[in-house]
């Protein structure tokens, strides 16, 4: 033979990459692909007629069981006929055993094939729960079992049961099922096994039912349909979604149940398996192993999002959704669709919830039985949960705010890394070391068990003190909101609001067109805001440079209705609105209609009905602003809509007290009034009774300014702000106050002021009273020419004025006094103030009336002002 030198000899596995494999399949030992008889027949089993004959066959059904514990067929005992291994992979797999074997040995048979068909199975699932579509818990669960099966159940049948058997000469089934029952590994294994069955049958629901997932898609989530438009979205949450709330703040609740059970679901069904088996402490400890092992990555996210804010959750299983992964990327680049982020960017995947979460009387009986989880009591029990002792409402909420919390600090300050500083540096360690704690699943989801309160306790408190800091400390948010409503309804400084309705009253007093605002409006208001920008006290005003200014579409008697679910329409029925008027002169230019038939010498109305209610551009006149992130999360979109609707309201009493103040000024100084030589008559029922007259709309019109400024708006604005001393004096006190808090207050006193009757139940009486008082504005403006009319010398005096001629027009020869005309012009007149007059004795008594009736309905702290208002009425 020819030796050669300089060769190396080199092996190689070939790699076969034509054969598909699971990731977590086996490579060595299938079991056979067909159940048919070999063509090699095993040597006949001899019957047990003595003791060695029954030696022989135990020692050959011992064989044949070592070989099915790991899947394979023996001689004499093999797969039935009806089992195909290839043909359906989740099927439970049966064996049979030859006919003459002794009663005895298929009594252990029975016993131990068990453990074989078990070992089948979990390795089939194994297998087929190795894809990722599962989600991390399931295959977590995958290698749990993968890991058992190699390294616990295969090693000891080969070390343990295989060895004794080579070695052992006095080695019996009867020893053989002891060692296996000693070590559990029956009762091991049906665990496991329950908890596969109890997993494809919560599959093999949602497949008979995939249709949920797409028709109550409302997120937009699923990855085949186009991706929903902030707009849709929040419209979406609105109709569709549950919303939990507390004293922490508003939870979305997703109701959306994923087409495969996932994360928390697969937890649960494993929870609930062991909280079945209470008092078995074989299978109370393997399942604590088996939870604490498949959770590592849902415990890991739960650290994460109280100690960063951060969900690394590519499966979708953890219990909080984060809807808008690109939040960070539209707020970087400035992008206006953000004013809702706050509230639609995170939710609660009430699919999977667990019980820690959620204690009521249906979730236990739930997690009695192992049957599958009901989630609409799962979702009732989530709102109802408040009233029990355990407080999962709570936990559950302060869990969700905390995350959010951290989440907005790290956008805000652009950073990855947040700051541990808590005042306590017990606390601070007790943060840093506790993830250990994490780590047993069991005892921090245990209903009854304190650590995980304790822990998300410390978690809510730290995020808070940040989240306060930043607002009140960097952001200075108290002095945001005082500019706001200073802005808005003149709190503590009314000047600028009244300046500018004064500056505007001719922009403001034009009839109401719809997609139309006067150009001078827009131009003088931002004249005026550049000044005020200029100066030193509003430079850094935000709020200010913010502020535009607008004609709603909603006239101000809807602003309350369309806001809130009240049948307002019911209760006080709107008189129709006239908006067909065509005038685009300033109310000194406007004179009723009373007065052109009075000039004319026909009759006035004798009816005592006033014309509709004009609708002027006062009556839609509001600011517009939208609040910049993250402000917006303390001063939310709703709490702008409501501080415009009470601004609205202002700016409308403010402007008719400019209009009645101008009335009264004109009364005192125009020349035409002041006349002596009128007859008595004329002094006494025209002139003075309309200043009297006047004179009450007016003082009616201050008690209302009054009562809403100082008496309810300051107050509960004073109340608010009253946190901000709070927070001063902390340092020195036990009492700290958060965010929410803050939020929480200024809704509540926002909600105090548009509940008050006279802007929920009596706002249509009132406008009913402000439309006329804004009617014998005019008609004090417009009266001037028909006073002249009722005297000969002021009618020579003002004859161009009279008949709107030049002074120096040649027809003013041709115009004579006409005293046939006086007393048809005297009994109009006075028929028109005696008419208002009634009108407003019936207007007022109506609204004293409400007032008197919804006092008692309201606030207690309200009762007291409201009692003093009817006296100053009267």
């Amino acid at each position: 033979m020819e030796i050669r030198t300089n060769v190396v000899d080199r092996a190689y596995l070939i790699n076969d990459t034509s054969i598909v494999k699971h990731l977590l399949s086996r490579t060595v030992n299938y079991e056979p692909f067909a159940a048919k008889t070999l063509k090699v027949k095993p040597h006949p089993l001899p019957d047990a007629t003595d003791a060695t004959t029954t030696r022989i066959q135990e020692a050959l059904i011992v064989k044949d069981l070592l070989n099915i514990l790991i899947g394979l067929d023996g001689n004499y005992i093999r797969f039935t006929s009806s089992y195909s291994p290839t043909s359906d992979s989740s099927s439970f797999p049966q064996f049979e055993i030859a006919k003459n074997v002794d009663k005895s040995l298929k009594d252990f048979y029975i016993k131990m094939s068990v453990l074989a068909k078990y070992y089948i199975c979990l390795k089939n699932k194994m297998i087929i729960w190795s894809d990722q579509k599962f989600g991390s818990v399931i295959n977590k669960f995958g290698q749990y079992i993968r890991d058992y099966l190699n390294n616990t159940y295969l090693s000891f049948i080969v070390n343990d049961l295989e060895y004794e058997f080579k070695e052992k000469k006095n080695f019996s089934i009867t020893y053989m099922y002891q060692l296996i029952k000693n070590g559990n590994y029956i009762r091991h294994m049906e665990c496991l096994y329950v908890i596969c069955e109890q997993i494809e049958t919560e599959i093999s629901n949602r497949m008979k039912n995939n249709n949920i997932r797409d028709s109550n898609d409302i997120f937009g989530n699923n990855p085949t349909k186009r991706r929903l438009t902030l707009k849709e979205f929040e419209e979406n949450i609105r109709k569709n979604s549950n919303i939990l709330n507390n004293d922490n703040g508003f939870i979305y609740i997703n109701p959306n149940i994923n087409n495969l059970p996932k994360g928390g679901v697969i937890l649960k069904i494993i929870q609930r398996i062991y909280t079945a088996n209470l008092g078995d402490k074989v299978v109370m400890d393997f399942m604590k192993n088996v939870l604490n092992e498949i959770s590592v990555d849902y415990v890991k996210n739960l650290y994460d999002w109280l100690i960063n804010g951060e969900i690394n959750d590519p499966f979708n299983e953890f219990f909080i959704i984060n809807e808008n992964k690109d939040a960070r990327e539209l707020l970087y680049n400035g992008t206006i669709l953000v004013d809702n982020i706050w509230d639609t960017q995170y939710s609660i995947r009430i699919d999977g919830l667990l019980d820690k979460f959620v204690t009521n009387e249906s979730s236990i009986n739930n997690r009695k039985t192992n049957d599958r989880v009901n989630h609409t009591s799962l979702l009732n029990g989530i709102n109802n949960s408040g009233n029990n002792n355990n407080n999962n409402n709570d936990l559950l909420s302060k869990i969700f705010m905390t995350g959010k919390m951290l989440n907005v600090i790290k956008i805000c300050y652009e950073t990855n890394e947040l700051p541990m500083n808590i005042d306590n540096n017990n606390e601070l360690e007790y943060l840093n070391l506790s993830f250990n704690k994490f780590n047993n699943f069991v005892e921090i989801m245990d209903v009854d068990s304190k650590v995980l309160d304790e822990f998300v306790d410390k978690c809510y408190l730290r995020a808070n003190q940040l989240f306060f800091n930043m607002f009140v400390k960097d952001y200075n948010s108290f002095n945001v909101l005082r500019n706001i409503f200073t802005h808005f309804v003149g709190y503590t400084n009314s000047n600028n609001v009244f300046k500018f309705l004064k500056n505007n009253i001719r922009e403001l007093s034009v009839d109401y067109q719809e997609n139309m605002i006067p150009p001078d409006l827009i131009t003088n208001f931002n004249n005026q805001k550049g000044t005020l920008l200029l100066s030193e006290r509003y430079s850094k005003d935000i709020i200010l440079s913010l502020l535009a200014v607008k004609l709603d579409d909603t006239h101000i008697s809807q602003v309350i209705p369309s806001y809130i679910d009240y049948d307002f329409e019911k209760s006080f029925p709107m008189e129709d609105l006239d908006s067909n008027n065509n005038t685009n002169q300033s109310t000194s230019q406007l004179i009723p209609d009373e007065i052109h038939k009075a000039s004319n010498g026909t009759n006035a109305s004798t009816t005592n009905q006033i014309a509709p209610i004009h609708v002027l551009n006062i009556h839609h006149l509001k600011f517009e602003m939208f609040i910049p992130y993250p402000l917006n999360i303390l001063i939310s979109r709703s709490c702008i809509i409501q501080i415009q609707i009470i601004s609205r309201y202002m700016y409308l009493i403010n402007y008719y007290n400019i209009l009645m103040n101008d009335a009264w000024h004109d009364m005192n100084t125009n020349p035409i009034w002041r006349f002596q030589k009128f007859h008595l008559l004329v002094k006494k029922n025209i002139i003075t009774r309309t200043q009297i007259n006047h004179n009450k709309m007016m003082k009616f019109l201050e008690n209302i300014s009054y009562y809403l400024n100082h008496k309810l708006i300051n107050n509960e604005l004073d109340n608010f702000f009253s946190l901000e001393a709070i927070q001063e004096s902390a340092n020195n006190t036990d009492r700290t106050i958060s965010v929410n808090e803050i939020t929480n207050k200024l809704q509540e006193i926002l909600t105090n002021i548009t509940s008050n009757c006279i802007f929920l139940n009596l706002s249509n009486n009132l406008l009913n009273l402000l439309d006329l008082f804004y009617r014998y504005c005019r008609f004090i403006r417009g009266i001037r020419r028909n006073l002249c009319q009722l005297d000969e010398e002021l009618f020579e005096r003002n004859k161009s004025y009279v008949n709107r001629l030049e002074p120096n027009d040649p027809e003013l020869d041709h115009i004579h006094f006409n005293p046939d005309n006086m007393q048809t012009v005297y009994d109009n007149l006075l028929g028109y103030i005696l008419k208002t007059e009634e009108a407003f004795k019936s207007e007022k008594n109506s609204f004293i009336q409400g007032i008197n009736y919804y006092k008692d309905k309201g606030k207690v702290e309200q009762i007291s002002p409201l009692s003093t208002l009817i006296d100053l009425l009267s």
